[in-house]
């Protein structure tokens, strides 16, 4: 009985130790924002990590991700704060071939974000 409880949760797929996803990183809503990445103030872009998304005026905990198995695309299982109101919902993550990240809301609102240049680690 041991076994198949450890072999269970093991099973789940989770953010802990796993490897940088290819979103993680600096993603701006225009690419000439991307000089300001790491910084306070207004048309920041906004960090993806493996464990959330942080904006100037909202932050979201990713609880866990999953590879579609369609391209690169990935459901992103999160919690967000905007304006003190909490939203929860999965959200598709796509990478496209010109390397803009597309997030598509449960209700159908599509993000389209660019890579910026400034590395994961930084």
């Amino acid at each position: 009985m041991r076994n198949v409880l450890l072999t269970a949760v093991f099973a789940i797929p989770t953010v802990a130790g796993a490897d940088l996803p290819e979103w993680a990183g600096y993603w701006a809503w225009k690419p000439a924002d991307c000089v300001r990445a790491g910084e306070p103030g207004d048309d920041t872009p906004e960090y993806i990590a493996p464990d959330g998304i942080y904006g100037v005026e909202y932050s979201c905990d990713i609880h866990r991700w999953i590879a579609t198995g369609v391209g690169k695309s990935w459901r992103v299982d999160m919690t967000c704060m905007d304006a003190g109101e909490e939203i929860k919902g999965p959200e598709l993550f796509v990478i496209t071939s010109e390397d803009k990240l597309l997030r598509i809301g449960d209700d159908g609102w599509v993000v389209t974000l660019h890579r910026c240049a400034k590395g994961v680690d930084e």
